[in-house]
Formats: structure tokens, C-alpha cells, sequence
């Protein structure tokens, strides 16, 4: 008998064969896949090590994360203690508006905490799932591999015992010393104790989210006309209540986080006081095209048909500059990526009935238009349209108007108003009679309204 050893990059092999019986067929095979076997569980574990690395190079970022959570809790924990005596047992409108001032300055803490320190890291970790499942992946072929090898290759050399070369008991040794190179599971234990943390964590951030979210819409509803955030119709919607011929078209579904939190974020607007909604936009907002906000707000009011009869021409938006301060109207009026982000909104058109500035809706309804050479100048607050440019804004206009009736469809709010405003500041030979015939026939064929994202 005479022992072979082959040094491979993940151990040294050694088996004995036979001096006596030349070398098979089959004896060939076995090494041949025996190797490949030892190549497998090679490059797994080096995925394994470089994975197990990755992780726990955030080890140290986690800390931190979770020192910030400490604080965020202990922050908003005051504060919604706080909130709740006032509005439980103390119940004075100047003791809540001051506590209402403490809370928007520790949103911006909040803010900070989210963006700079919980999503870097939630991204962080987010790119390790990719590499993650192809561990995993791996790891289900290594398995099918060896259940093959194990088929194809010992099972039939053990059944004839005797005709080979190769000592199957120094093979079976060696196969031993092979099975303390597969990875178990309590390896793993490194990096699920990264996982569990994170995901606790996580846990913990949702949780002290969930009790700010409650303190901010037991205030709204402190200081709220009720009836305006009533959205009986858009709960019974969610919880299958309502005939599908009788529901609203919505554009967001009734369970959609944003109209869950609506009343949070907006309630307040159904104080009487509050009369307009002012939203500060930065420059690089306007810069990348971002116009979701705003229409989401106005998707979720669908929900709330007193609150969107309230907001009509009412958002209003104050424009930032780079370091911080309000721009002037006469600063952002004309100028073209201000005039193009407007006209951004207009890829759902219920958002012109929300604009409050007279100059933001015609932006929305001809901002391209004007820089695209199409109309023309006329002084400082008016333009000509003519030719093809002149039907096309009279298309534009009869859609906006057809959509709002179907945005409007089985809420309870009437849209014929603020729709014949529009035909009357438009002046274009457009009637309500046509739209509303548009709008019949849309919703006797069965029409049906989405919203899809899309990427500027």
C-alpha cells in the first residue's frame, strides 16, 4: 500500500492505493470529483470569509447607530410624555402650540438622526443582501454537489469493494478530516449577531417613529375641525366594505402608509387658523425634478374630501436658497428650472387645482411650452398662444379637467367648481357639459386610474 497526498489550496489530501492493482477508471473519477469537491467547499468558504468580513466591519457603525437610537428614544420620549399630559389632563391650547414649537425644532434632530446617521447604514446593510443571497445561493449548490457526488461516485465504488485501487477506509478517514471544512451553522452566529442587532434596532427607531406620529396626530386633532379629516369612506374602502362600483378611484391605496399617517403630518390644516399650506423647497429639489412629494399629498387628500376642498389653491411653496434663506418671488418667478419643476407636477394633473400662486399654475399648464418656443411674452404676466400651440393647451386643459372629475368620482366632493374656474380663466372654447360627458363615458367603460413612479 502506498499513500498519495495532494496539496490543494484548502487541505492536503492524502489516500493509500493498492501496489498491487492498477489504477481504474473509476479510481480516476473518485479523485477527479473528490477534488472538485475540495474546490467547491474552497471558494465557498472564501465567499464565506470575505462576507463574514463585511459584516463585521459594521460592528463599530452599529454602536453608534445604537447610541443615536438611545438618544432619539430618550428625546422622543420626553416630548410624547409631555404631549400626552397636556392633551389628557392640562388641555390649554398655548401650552400645546409651545410644545408644538419644541417639536418642529426636534424634527430637525429627527431629520439629522434619519438621514445622516440611520439611512447610511441602513444602505450599508442593504448592500449586503445582494452578496448575502449569492452566499446562500452557494451554499444550496454545494449541496447539490455533494448529494451528486455522493450518488454518482461513492455509492457505486462502496458496492463493489475489492476492485479498485484505492483504500476506501483511508478515503472514508479523509472525507472526515474533509467534513471540518464545511461551514455549520454556528459560524454563522458572527454575522447574525450583526443582523439581530441591526434589525432590533430597526425595531426600536419604528417604534419611537410610531409614538412621534401619535403625539403629532392627537395635537391635529386637538386643534381640528374633525369633520375635515374624516375618512370613513377610505377606511371602509380598506377594510372591503364598500361595492367596488361605489368606491372612489383612488390612487392610493386606503392602507398606503401616507394616508395612515395623513393626519400627523397634516392634521393641523384642519385647524380654521391655518388657511394655507407652505411647503419649503430646497434648490436641489428643484434641481433633480422632484415633484413626488407634492403629489403624494395631494393623492392622499383623495382620502379626505373635506380636506381637499380646504386646500384648494392653498400649497403654496417657499424656495430656499443655497444657504438657507427665502427667496423673493421676483427671484424664482421666470426662471426657467423654477418654471420647468412646476410644470413637473403636471404628470398628475389634480395638482393644479392645489397650486395657490396664479404664476405656478400657468407654469404647470405651459411651463415647457413657454421655453420651449412654443407660445410668446406679452408683458410681464401674459402670453400668446396661437397655431398648433393653441390646441395643444386646449387639450391640456380639457385633460386636467377630465381628470379631476375622475379623481373626484364617489369621494363626495363636487369638482364642477374649481373646474369651471379653470374654463373661465382660460377662456378657451372648452365647456364643463363636454368634460362631463368625457368623464361619464370614461367611467361607464370602466376606467381605472394608477399612479406609476418614474425615474427623472
Amino acid at each position: 500500500m502506498a499513500a498519495r497526498t495532494i496539496e490543494h489550496p484548502l487541505r492536503t489530501i492524502t489516500l493509500v492505493y493498492s501496489d498491487q492493482m492498477a489504477e481504474t477508471a473509476a479510481d480516476s473519477v473518485l479523485l477527479k470529483r473528490y477534488t472538485e469537491l475540495h474546490d467547491v467547499i474552497h471558494a465557498h468558504r472564501k465567499q464565506y470569509a470575505k462576507l463574514r468580513y463585511e459584516y463585521l466591519e459594521q460592528t463599530d457603525a452599529m454602536a453608534q447607530l445604537a447610541a443615536s437610537v438611545e438618544q432619539i428614544e430618550l428625546g422622543i420620549g420626553d416630548l410624547m410624555n409631555e404631549c400626552d399630559v397636556l392633551l389628557t389632563k392640562v388641555k390649554r391650547a398655548d401650552a400645546i402650540l409651545e410644545l408644538t414649537e419644541r417639536l418642529n425644532a426636534y424634527t430637525e434632530t429627527v431629520h439629522a438622526f434619519h438621514n445622516d446617521i440611520l439611512t447610511p447604514f441602513t444602505d450599508a446593510m442593504t448592500a449586503l443582501n445582494e452578496p448575502w443571497n449569492a452566499f446562500l445561493e452557494a451554499e444550496d449548490a454545494l449541496d447539490d454537489f455533494y448529494v451528486a457526488y455522493e450518488n454518482e461516485v461513492i455509492k457505486p465504488f462502496q458496492q463493489d469493494e475489492g476492485g479498485y485501487a484505492l483504500d476506501i477506509n483511508s478515503y472514508d478517514d479523509d472525507m472526515e478530516e474533509l467534513k471540518d471544512y464545511f461551514i455549520t451553522q454556528a459560524q454563522f452566529l458572527d454575522i447574525t449577531d450583526v443582523t439581530d442587532g441591526y434589525e432590533n434596532l430597526v425595531n426600536r427607531v419604528n417604534a419611537a417613529y410610531t409614538l412621534w406620529t401619535k403625539g403629532q396626530e392627537g395635537i391635529s386633532r386637538f386643534f381640528a375641525d374633525d369633520t375635515l379629516l374624516d375618512h370613513s369612506l377610505s377606511e371602509a374602502c380598506a377594510n372591503d366594505e364598500v361595492p367596488k362600483a361605489d368606491r372612489p378611484l383612488y390612487l392610493m391605496d386606503p392602507k398606503d402608509s401616507m394616508v395612515q399617517n395623513f393626519v400627523a403630518s397634516y392634521g393641523l390644516m384642519a385647524d380654521h387658523a391655518n388657511t394655507s399650506l407652505v411647503i419649503g423647497i430646497s434648490p436641489d429639489v428643484v434641481q433633480e425634478k422632484q415633484v413626488f412629494m407634492v403629489q403624494e399629498i395631494v393623492q392622499a387628500l383623495q382620502h379626505f374630501p373635506r380636506m381637499l376642498e380646504k386646500l384648494l389653491y392653498s400649497i403654496d411653496f417657499a424656495f430656499k436658497t443655497e444657504y438657507g434663506s427665502d427667496m423673493e418671488a421676483e427671484d424664482w418667478k421666470g426662471q426657467e428650472m423654477y418654471v420647468r419643476w412646476f410644470h413637473g407636477f403636471s404628470t398628475m394633473p389634480a395638482v393644479y387645482f392645489f397650486l395657490a400662486d396664479h404664476d405656478a399654475r400657468s407654469y404647470f399648464l405651459m411651463g415647457d411650452m413657454l421655453y420651449d418656443g412654443k407660445v410668446q411674452l406679452e408683458g410681464e404676466h401674459r402670453v400668446r398662444v396661437e397655431g398648433e400651440a393653441l390646441d395643444e393647451l386646449a387639450n391640456r386643459v380639457f385633460h386636467i379637467g377630465h381628470f379631476f372629475m375622475l379623481f373626484c368620482h364617489n369621494t363626495g366632493f363636487d369638482p364642477t367648481p374649481p373646474i369651471q374656474r379653470l374654463l373661465d380663466e382660460m377662456k378657451l372654447p372648452i365647456t364643463i357639459e363636454a368634460i362631463r360627458e368625457e368623464y361619464e363615458d370614461s367611467i361607464a367603460k370602466g376606467i381605472v386610474l394608477q399612479v406609476r413612479g418614474v425615474k427623472n
